[in-house]
Protein backbone atom coordinates (compact mmCIF):
# COMPACT_ATOMS: atom_id res chain seq x y z
CA UNK A 1 0.00 0.00 0.00
CA UNK A 2 1.41 3.38 -1.02
CA UNK A 3 -1.69 5.53 -0.61
CA UNK A 4 -4.86 5.63 1.45
CA UNK A 5 -7.75 3.60 0.07
CA UNK A 6 -10.57 5.72 -1.30
CA UNK A 7 -13.94 6.25 0.36
CA UNK A 8 -15.43 3.86 -2.19
CA UNK A 9 -12.86 1.16 -1.40
CA UNK A 10 -13.54 1.24 2.35
CA UNK A 11 -17.27 1.95 2.20
CA UNK A 12 -18.10 -1.63 3.18
CA UNK A 13 -16.18 -1.15 6.45
CA UNK A 14 -17.40 2.39 7.10
CA UNK A 15 -21.02 1.38 6.55
CA UNK A 16 -20.72 -1.71 8.72
CA UNK A 17 -19.23 0.12 11.69
CA UNK A 18 -21.82 2.91 11.47
CA UNK A 19 -24.70 0.46 11.47
CA UNK A 20 -23.25 -1.42 14.44
CA UNK A 21 -24.46 1.60 16.42
CA UNK A 22 -27.21 3.11 14.26
CA UNK A 23 -29.08 -0.16 14.75
CA UNK A 24 -28.72 -0.08 18.53
CA UNK A 25 -31.64 1.13 20.59
CA UNK A 26 -31.54 4.66 21.94
CA UNK A 27 -32.64 5.54 25.44
CA UNK A 28 -33.78 9.03 26.36
CA UNK A 29 -31.91 12.26 26.97
CA UNK A 30 -32.50 11.76 30.69
CA UNK A 31 -31.54 8.07 30.61
CA UNK A 32 -29.42 7.24 27.52
CA UNK A 33 -28.29 3.71 26.75
CA UNK A 34 -24.55 3.00 27.05
CA UNK A 35 -22.71 0.82 24.51
CA UNK A 36 -19.06 -0.14 24.99
CA UNK A 37 -16.52 -0.16 22.15
CA UNK A 38 -13.08 -0.66 23.73
CA UNK A 39 -11.52 -1.30 27.12
CA UNK A 40 -7.97 -1.11 28.41
CA UNK A 41 -6.79 -1.55 31.99
CA UNK A 42 -9.60 -0.05 34.09
CA UNK A 43 -10.80 2.33 31.36
CA UNK A 44 -13.61 1.88 28.86
CA UNK A 45 -14.65 3.80 25.73
CA UNK A 46 -18.34 3.83 24.87
CA UNK A 47 -21.26 5.73 23.38
CA UNK A 48 -24.26 7.19 25.12
CA UNK A 49 -27.28 6.96 22.82
CA UNK A 50 -28.91 9.30 22.11
CA UNK A 51 -26.30 12.05 22.15
CA UNK A 52 -27.09 15.67 22.78
CA UNK A 53 -27.29 16.40 19.06
CA UNK A 54 -30.31 14.11 18.76
CA UNK A 55 -32.25 16.53 20.99
CA UNK A 56 -31.69 19.23 18.36
CA UNK A 57 -33.02 17.07 15.56
CA UNK A 58 -34.49 18.90 12.55
CA UNK A 59 -35.86 16.83 9.67
CA UNK A 60 -34.15 13.81 11.31
CA UNK A 61 -30.70 15.09 10.36
CA UNK A 62 -29.09 14.25 13.71
CA UNK A 63 -31.46 11.56 14.93
CA UNK A 64 -28.64 8.99 15.26
CA UNK A 65 -26.21 11.21 17.17
CA UNK A 66 -24.31 9.59 20.03
CA UNK A 67 -21.97 10.89 22.73
CA UNK A 68 -18.49 9.33 22.99
CA UNK A 69 -17.55 8.84 26.65
CA UNK A 70 -14.74 7.49 28.82
CA UNK A 71 -15.31 5.50 32.01
CA UNK A 72 -12.71 4.89 34.70
CA UNK A 73 -13.89 1.80 36.57
CA UNK A 74 -17.53 2.68 37.22
CA UNK A 75 -17.04 6.46 37.08
CA UNK A 76 -18.01 8.37 33.93
CA UNK A 77 -15.47 11.11 33.26
CA UNK A 78 -17.37 14.37 33.12
CA UNK A 79 -17.72 16.52 30.03
CA UNK A 80 -16.76 15.99 26.40
CA UNK A 81 -13.32 16.87 25.09
CA UNK A 82 -13.27 20.09 23.09
CA UNK A 83 -11.31 20.67 19.89
CA UNK A 84 -8.94 22.79 21.97
CA UNK A 85 -8.52 19.99 24.53
CA UNK A 86 -7.38 17.62 21.82
CA UNK A 87 -4.93 20.11 20.31
CA UNK A 88 -3.51 20.80 23.79
CA UNK A 89 -2.85 17.08 24.24
CA UNK A 90 -1.05 16.96 20.88
CA UNK A 91 1.07 19.91 22.05
CA UNK A 92 1.88 18.17 25.33
CA UNK A 93 2.90 14.99 23.52
CA UNK A 94 5.07 16.97 21.09
CA UNK A 95 6.80 18.82 23.94
CA UNK A 96 7.90 15.46 25.38
CA UNK A 97 8.64 13.48 22.24
CA UNK A 98 8.70 14.39 18.54
CA UNK A 99 8.83 10.70 17.64
CA UNK A 100 5.70 9.97 19.69
CA UNK A 101 3.75 12.82 18.08
CA UNK A 102 4.84 11.69 14.62
CA UNK A 103 3.58 8.20 15.47
CA UNK A 104 0.25 9.65 16.70
CA UNK A 105 -0.08 11.52 13.39
CA UNK A 106 0.60 8.28 11.55
CA UNK A 107 -2.04 6.43 13.60
CA UNK A 108 -4.70 9.07 12.86
CA UNK A 109 -3.82 9.32 9.17
CA UNK A 110 -4.26 5.58 8.75
CA UNK A 111 -7.43 5.60 10.85
CA UNK A 112 -9.02 8.20 8.56
CA UNK A 113 -9.34 5.51 5.87
CA UNK A 114 -9.97 2.62 8.28
CA UNK A 115 -6.65 0.97 7.36
CA UNK A 116 -6.38 -0.59 10.83
CA UNK A 117 -10.08 -1.45 11.15
CA UNK A 118 -10.92 -5.11 10.63
CA UNK A 119 -14.34 -6.40 9.53
CA UNK A 120 -15.12 -9.95 10.66
CA UNK A 121 -17.60 -12.44 9.22
CA UNK A 122 -20.29 -11.27 11.64
CA UNK A 123 -20.15 -7.71 10.32
CA UNK A 124 -18.35 -6.35 13.39
CA UNK A 125 -15.56 -3.82 12.86
CA UNK A 126 -12.65 -3.85 15.34
CA UNK A 127 -10.01 -1.11 15.53
CA UNK A 128 -6.49 -2.43 16.18
CA UNK A 129 -3.63 0.08 16.28
CA UNK A 130 -0.40 -1.50 14.93
CA UNK A 131 1.84 -2.61 17.79
CA UNK A 132 4.87 -1.04 16.09
CA UNK A 133 3.27 2.39 16.28
CA UNK A 134 2.07 1.94 19.86
CA UNK A 135 5.59 0.89 20.85
CA UNK A 136 7.06 4.10 19.44
CA UNK A 137 4.47 6.24 21.25
CA UNK A 138 4.78 4.36 24.54
CA UNK A 139 8.54 4.72 24.68
CA UNK A 140 7.85 8.27 25.88
CA UNK A 141 4.07 8.61 26.38
CA UNK A 142 2.15 6.11 28.47
CA UNK A 143 -0.56 8.42 29.79
CA UNK A 144 -2.00 11.86 29.12
CA UNK A 145 -3.04 14.25 31.87
CA UNK A 146 -6.74 14.28 31.03
CA UNK A 147 -8.69 16.97 29.19
CA UNK A 148 -7.99 20.56 30.29
CA UNK A 149 -11.63 21.71 30.32
CA UNK A 150 -12.86 18.82 32.49
CA UNK A 151 -13.26 19.42 36.20
CA UNK A 152 -11.60 16.03 36.76
CA UNK A 153 -7.98 15.83 35.63
CA UNK A 154 -7.82 12.07 35.27
CA UNK A 155 -4.70 10.48 33.84
CA UNK A 156 -5.75 8.55 30.73
CA UNK A 157 -3.74 5.81 28.96
CA UNK A 158 -2.62 6.81 25.49
CA UNK A 159 -4.51 3.83 24.01
CA UNK A 160 -7.75 5.17 25.47
CA UNK A 161 -7.07 8.64 24.05
CA UNK A 162 -6.48 7.24 20.54
CA UNK A 163 -9.61 5.07 20.69
CA UNK A 164 -11.58 8.07 21.98
CA UNK A 165 -10.56 10.02 18.85
CA UNK A 166 -11.67 7.05 16.76
CA UNK A 167 -15.05 7.10 18.55
CA UNK A 168 -15.44 10.83 17.79
CA UNK A 169 -14.68 10.05 14.14
CA UNK A 170 -17.28 7.28 14.07
CA UNK A 171 -19.94 9.59 15.50
CA UNK A 172 -19.05 12.18 12.84
CA UNK A 173 -19.64 9.54 10.17
CA UNK A 174 -22.98 8.59 11.71
CA UNK A 175 -24.16 12.21 11.80
CA UNK A 176 -23.07 13.01 8.24
CA UNK A 177 -24.66 9.80 6.99
CA UNK A 178 -27.91 10.71 8.78
CA UNK A 179 -27.82 14.10 7.08
CA UNK A 180 -27.78 12.41 3.68
CA UNK A 181 -24.10 12.74 2.74
CA UNK A 182 -22.83 9.91 0.53
CA UNK A 183 -19.79 8.70 2.48
CA UNK A 184 -19.06 6.11 -0.19
CA UNK A 185 -17.90 8.96 -2.41
CA UNK A 186 -17.54 12.20 -0.50
CA UNK A 187 -14.50 12.94 1.70
CA UNK A 188 -16.33 14.24 4.73
CA UNK A 189 -17.41 13.20 8.21
CA UNK A 190 -14.94 11.31 10.37
CA UNK A 191 -12.30 11.14 7.65
CA UNK A 192 -11.93 14.90 7.41
CA UNK A 193 -12.08 15.18 11.20
CA UNK A 194 -9.05 12.92 11.63
CA UNK A 195 -7.12 14.41 8.70
CA UNK A 196 -7.61 17.86 10.25
CA UNK A 197 -6.03 16.60 13.47
CA UNK A 198 -3.10 15.31 11.42
CA UNK A 199 -2.67 18.68 9.74
CA UNK A 200 -2.61 20.39 13.14
CA UNK A 201 0.05 17.92 14.26
CA UNK A 202 2.23 19.05 11.33
CA UNK A 203 2.03 22.61 12.69
CA UNK A 204 3.15 21.44 16.12
CA UNK A 205 6.00 19.58 14.38
CA UNK A 206 6.84 22.91 12.67
CA UNK A 207 6.23 21.53 9.18
CA UNK A 208 3.61 24.21 8.45
CA UNK A 209 2.80 27.72 9.66
CA UNK A 210 -0.01 28.62 12.04
CA UNK A 211 -1.14 31.23 9.49
CA UNK A 212 -1.86 28.45 6.98
CA UNK A 213 -4.30 26.91 9.46
CA UNK A 214 -5.88 30.26 10.37
CA UNK A 215 -6.47 31.18 6.73
CA UNK A 216 -8.15 27.87 5.97
CA UNK A 217 -10.48 28.05 8.99
CA UNK A 218 -11.83 31.36 7.73
CA UNK A 219 -13.55 29.44 4.93
CA UNK A 220 -14.01 25.95 6.39
CA UNK A 221 -14.36 24.12 9.70
CA UNK A 222 -11.97 21.40 8.56
CA UNK A 223 -8.48 21.34 7.10
CA UNK A 224 -7.69 17.79 5.95
CA UNK A 225 -4.06 17.05 5.13
CA UNK A 226 -3.27 15.93 1.59
CA UNK A 227 -1.83 12.47 1.01
CA UNK A 228 1.22 13.97 -0.70
CA UNK A 229 2.09 16.21 2.24
CA UNK A 230 1.31 13.49 4.79
CA UNK A 231 3.81 11.16 3.13
CA UNK A 232 6.44 13.91 3.31
CA UNK A 233 5.91 14.46 7.05
CA UNK A 234 5.22 10.82 7.95
CA UNK A 235 7.36 8.85 5.44
CA UNK A 236 6.73 5.46 7.08
CA UNK A 237 2.95 5.87 7.17
CA UNK A 238 2.30 2.89 4.87
CA UNK A 239 5.00 0.53 6.15
CA UNK A 240 3.09 -0.87 9.13
CA UNK A 241 1.23 -4.14 8.91
CA UNK A 242 -2.54 -4.18 8.76
CA UNK A 243 -4.20 -5.86 11.77
CA UNK A 244 -4.79 -9.56 12.04
CA UNK A 245 -7.83 -10.75 14.00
Amino acid sequence: MNKLPSQKEVWFKRKARMYQYINKKAGTQQSPNLYYTFDYMNFTIGFLKPGRGAALVFDNRTKDDMRPVIKNDSVMLDGAATFGDIIKIFEDIGSKSTAALEAVGTVLFRSSALVDHHLNDDGIVTYIIPEQLLSIIKQDILIIDGFPTRSQKDEIPIEIFLHYLDAISLNEDVNYHSQGFDLSKKNTGGKNNLLTYVNIITIILEKQKVSDFANRLLTSNVWPISQKFAKEVFPDVFTYSEPEV
